[in-house]
């Protein structure tokens, strides 16, 4: 595999993983805000908890997002990569502010 291509790799899957930690944070808040279930801490452990329900939907979202990525990063990797940059910093923006408002 050539440089290009690992960066290319590399790139997709931290857009990847941006996508999926960003959508869990915001599927959580929404779900508080819109809905009622249960406290997580007392089901944490039930096969039908929001919480891996939430994850495991994030997850698939951010491996679509990873090939997605990489297919549109052809010929523009460093504008990608340099969003990618941007996107960090406010995933964990709302990831912060998930856990300190939806928690």
């Amino acid at each position: 595999m050539t440089r290009n291509g690992r960066a290319a790799m590399a790139t997709s899957l931290g857009w990847g993983q941006v996508v999926a930690v960003a959508g869990y944070a915001v599927m959580r808040s929404l779900q508080v805000t819109l809905g009622h279930e249960p406290d997580p801490a007392r089901i944490a452990f039930s096969p039908h908890s929001g919480f891996f329900w939430r994850s495991l939907t994030t997850l698939y979202a951010g491996g679509i997002a990873s090939f997605v990525a990489c297919v549109a990063s052809r010929g523009r990797l460093p504008a990608f990569a340099g969003g990618l940059a941007i996107a960090i910093p406010i995933t964990t923006l709302l990831v912060a502010l998930q856990t300190l408002f939806f928690p």
